[in-house]
């Protein structure tokens, strides 16, 4: 089992440090990846991490969602109870949910779905077929397009 964390966010520097403080041996923390291996990188994980910071519930959403989606990967989600992600991830059964700061429940969740490969599997296909059947460009223009003639009709 390899822990590997990927990219240049606010978090990299206490990431790091946390790392090299608990001598973690399989944990990597690897630089930005560039767009041209960008899927590559995806594909070649069991499971994508998606988080979202305390307070922002209802002002931002992790857009990344939809490309760890893409992949048909399970989604493994950190953020608070009342967060969207959670609710997408949750009930749409694309992965398992987390309350940012719960490392016990982090390690719980990847022990599980280590011991589960069929279900690590599932979610994983699961993540795909939603991406396609809810998140399609063909949808989303539809529902923009409704939008457009609600707004087109005065409401």
């Amino acid at each position: 089992f390899r822990l590997v964390f990927t990219g240049a966010g606010g978090q990299r520097d206490s990431i790091a440090m946390k790392i090299k403080d608990l001598k973690l041996t399989n944990t990597l923390l690897l630089p930005y990846t560039p767009q041209a291996t960008f899927n590559d990188a995806l594909n070649g994980c069991d499971g994508l991490l998606v988080t979202i910071a305390n307070g922002i519930d209802g002002i931002s959403f992790p857009s990344k969602l939809y490309t760890c989606l893409s992949v048909g990967k399970p989604i493994i989600a950190f953020s608070s109870p009342t967060s969207e992600l959670r609710s997408k991830v949750e009930s749409n059964g694309v992965g398992k949910w987390i309350e940012l700061g719960d490392a016990e429940g982090f390690a719980s969740c990847v022990r599980k779905l280590i011991a589960d490969p069929a279900g690590t599997k599932a979610m994983g296909a699961k993540a795909r077929e939603v991406l396609e059947t809810e998140y399609s460009i063909a949808v989303a223009g539809k529902k923009y397009f409704d939008v457009l003639k609600l707004g087109d009709k005065g409401i």
